[in-house]
């Protein structure tokens, strides 16, 4: 009978291990290993998967899951019998990928087709009627019979990274007649593809696509949010989300999709940590910036994430137990409830302690839980603001193929946070008094009135895409311009940039120059009306010396930075445009906080009594102390959650002006949360 007693703690730190038991394979063994590992490392819930990976049948009947239906019932009983509770992983809804696998007898499903015209053997379209009844038989049994905490949905919830179906959107039958219908067209398969990405702005074709897949996203989470509630009401609906710019990629509309899951109930979201394999820890932060935290931005604050701490091929050859000890302390800035574990194989050979993966997870267990007891909200983030919309691909022009939808702006997040500055993300438009950074095609996202009343009421930094879009609009007179131009890189144009002025942050070399070629991105040159009224920090040339243009400016109340930074543009990650950028910073009277280190990423939190900083120490040095400049903010003293007990301890420091000094160690790969008293 099962223990009413043991439910998932919503309310604290909750660590939960995603694991196969195999019906029948050492099936008792698994079960008490399972029990064994959560109860030594501090894990309180169980994920068990049905009809996973190696074991997949497809589009699996009741037939063939009631022996893994009968596994996890008795698995179930006795993990809750020890105080841990159950959700449940059912591997797949529409199909991550064929992998040869292909329709039953009797499943007349409408698999997926790509632009091209390739059909899925076994991905199924959510829009089909025959897959949505089999669906809701399936989904039901394995509902009402094992009454899981939570029941997670898996990543395979979208449009894209179907396999061999080239990425981006369903072109079946079923959706080509919505396409039609919408548009009044009578469109083949190959005309519609060719208007989608058709060159220049988004045409009605791209819009269509776009309104389509979100409207489907959200039709279909309000399908399986229903069949949940009908089949085992007390069960949460979890979602599994993958990367941030693959999503707006098919118009994902996210507070739609988590209200279809859980109506009035909990919302839960499992963020995709972009990491499988371990990599260098400045690689994985950045895509976590770039990816991770995008998402967060799309997520109100009520939505608890437990992000995805996988460890693909499932040995410490791909990925390190220091390694997945970093990944677990630097997802903190995501305001995380908890850490969803797949650390060992859907094989079925239970957890294997020998990894090390258990102990550097209990050893940090009071720390995670001590953060996650401060109450920060994502919306209180401070620092300079990056505006970020989940329709930005709406806005994308020139797109001749799906992954060119990818939006720019979302990279910048790594690039500042890399640069250790301190950043929040906003989906809204309603931003006022503060530091703006427009990137990539962000701007397209505010209409003129809006993109005007954004310059008029804050401090706006802006790249050369978002120039380039001025242009276009009309709008060159927000930053006192009368013409820009775009010189590609590497054409003979541009060849470096000179500093110019003396600036007060950072370290200052006379002349100092940086490469303006390969990965500095297309330069835009500027010609402004009053260039008297601006600060000129650098200025470019090409290989014979001879000046091509102005570089960065600084007006009162905008800064240029004259660059278009499509994906991660590595000669950005220069010590002279970290203090160039420095020197803006401070000169605004805004909240700011920069790290001593490249590499050192710094996340502000406001809460109601305190300021609480995290830096996440990303690169591959320790340092002897913790160091970083604060602008804007006001506090008396500064305590650090210990790291091994959780306990919040007084610090030593000192401060000169903005410089603080706090005498504590910072290792590679690790974090510290600084609580900054007001």
């Amino acid at each position: 009978m099962r223990r009413k007693d043991v439910h998932f703690n919503f309310g604290d730190f909750v660590n939960c291990l995603r694991i196969a038991i195999v019906p029948g394979h050492y099936e008792q063994q698994r079960i008490d290993a399972t029990i064994g590992f959560c109860k030594k490392y501090n894990f309180s819930n169980v994920m068990l998967f049905i009809n996973a990976e190696e074991y997949n049948r497809g589009h699996m009947t009741a037939e063939e899951a009631r022996p893994w239906v009968a596994c996890i019932k008795r698995a179930k009983s006795a993990l809750e019998e020890n105080g841990i509770s159950v959700s449940l992983n059912p591997w797949m809804e529409i199909g991550h990928l064929d992998r040869g696998r292909t329709l039953k007898e009797g499943q007349d499903f409408q698999t997926m087709v790509d632009l091209n015209g390739k059909a899925a053997s076994m991905v199924a379209c959510p829009l089909d009627p025959n897959w949505q009844g089999y669906f809701r038989e399936f989904y039901t049994y394995l509902l009402k019979e094992i009454e899981p905490e939570i029941v997670w949905i898996e990543d395979d919830f979208r449009f894209h990274n179907h396999g061999d179906l080239e990425y981006g959107g369903c072109f079946c039958p079923i959706h080509m007649r919505e396409y039609n219908g919408r548009l009044g067209t009578d469109y083949t398969r190959e005309e519609f593809v060719e208007k989608v990405f058709a060159q220049g702005k988004a045409s009605k074709e791209r819009i269509c696509w776009l309104d389509t897949q979100r409207e489907s996203m959200n039709k279909t989470a309000g399908f399986f949010g229903e069949i949940v509630r009908e089949a085992s009401p007390n069960t949460k609906v979890g979602l599994m989300s993958s990367t941030a710019a693959k999503h707006c990629s098919e118009g994902r509309d996210w507070r739609a999709v988590h209200k279809g899951l859980s109506g009035t109930g909990i919302k839960i979201d499992r963020i995709h940590l972009p990491c499988y394999i371990e990599c260098g820890g400045k690689e994985y932060y950045t895509q976590f910036n770039s990816t991770s935290m995008i998402v967060r931005a799309f997520l109100e604050d009520d939505v608890l994430v437990y992000p995805e701490l996988e460890n693909a091929a499932f040995s410490p050859f791909c990925k390190s137990p220091r390694f997945l000890r970093f990944q677990l302390e630097s997802s903190i800035p995501l305001v995380i409830s908890g850490m969803t574990y797949d650390i060992f194989d859907f094989t079925g050979n239970g957890p294997i302690e020998a990894f090390g993966y258990g102990q550097e997870i209990r050893n940090l267990y009071p720390y995670m839980r001590a953060v996650q007891k401060l109450g920060l909200q994502f919306s209180r983030m401070r620092g300079m603001v990056l505006p970020v919309s989940e329709k930005a691909c709406y806005y994308k022009e020139d797109v001749r193929t799906w992954q060119e939808l990818h939006p720019d702006e979302f990279d910048f997040a790594g690039l500042v946070g890399g640069l250790g500055l301190n950043y929040c993300l906003r989906a809204d438009k309603g931003i006022k008094d503060a530091f703006v950074a427009l990137t990539g095609d962000a701007s397209s996202a505010f209409d003129d009135e809006e993109l005007a009343r954004l310059f008029a009421e804050n401090f706006v930094f802006a790249d050369g895409k978002t120039v380039l879009l001025l242009q276009e609009r009309g709008l060159l007179r927000l930053i006192g311009a009368r013409q820009a131009e775009m010189l590609k890189s590497d054409t003979g144009r541009q060849s470096y940039e000179q500093l110019d002025v003396e600036i007060m942050q950072g370290c200052a070399i006379n002349g100092w120059r940086a490469s303006a070629q390969a990965k500095a991105g297309d330069y835009v040159r500027i010609e402004y009306e009053n260039s008297e009224n601006l600060k000129v920090y650098t200025r470019l040339y090409d290989h014979c010396e001879e000046y091509v243009g102005k570089g960065v400016v600084a007006g009162k109340t905008f800064a240029v930075w004259p660059y278009v930074l499509h994906g991660q543009q590595y000669e950005q990650y220069n010590l002279m445009r970290r203090a160039v950028l420095s020197d803006i910073l401070f000169a605004c009277e805004k909240i700011q906080v920069i790290s001593a280190e490249e590499g050192v990423f710094p996340y502000l939190f406001e809460t109601d009594g305190q300021y609480v900083l995290i830096l996440v120490n990303a690169t591959v040095d320790s340092f002897a102390d913790i160091r970083f400049k604060v602008k804007g903010v006001d506090f008396t003293g500064i305590s650090l959650l210990d790291r091994r007990t959780g306990r919040a301890e007084k610090a030593k420091f000192s401060r000169q002006g903005a410089e603080v000094k706090i005498d504590q160690a910072f290792e590679y790969l690790s974090t510290h949360t600084l609580l900054l008293n007001k």
